[in-house]
């Protein structure tokens, strides 16, 4: 099969079953795995404390949350009905999205008590 044509089932593919998905942090190091998120399909929401980065841009959407307050991110999610959670590199993001998800009944992730021990 044509790479071509592999490449563009792959976007329908995901278009149709990753949906919204909240991603926690960003920074430059995320960068290629937002554009390739955004080159999927997915509705993006960039979760950050950082208004003026440019990185922000990149999403459908972005809120300005402390991704350390869990709570906060937790109730945000909750509202906002997201399929999927993503951490930026970060330990912090990392921690937040597993407790998140893990609330959620949203698979992908470590449990919170083993991000906790691991990060």
């Amino acid at each position: 099969m044509n790479i071509q044509i592999w490449n563009r089932l792959l976007l329908v593919y995901d278009s149709v079953f990753m949906k919204k998905v909240l991603f926690i942090g960003g920074s430059w190091s995320d960068i290629h795995l937002i554009e390739q998120l955004k080159s999927r399909g997915v509705d993006l929401t960039l979760l950050n404390n950082l208004p003026i980065q440019s990185i922000n841009q990149l999403g459908d959407s972005f809120v300005r949350i402390d991704y350390r307050d869990i709570d906060k991110v937790y109730q945000y999610a909750r509202n906002n009905h997201f399929d999927h959670i993503i951490p930026g590199s970060n330990e912090s993001a990392y921690i937040t999205a597993s407790y998140t998800s893990e609330k959620l009944n949203i698979s992908g992730l470590d449990s919170f008590e083993n991000a906790k021990l691991i990060h």
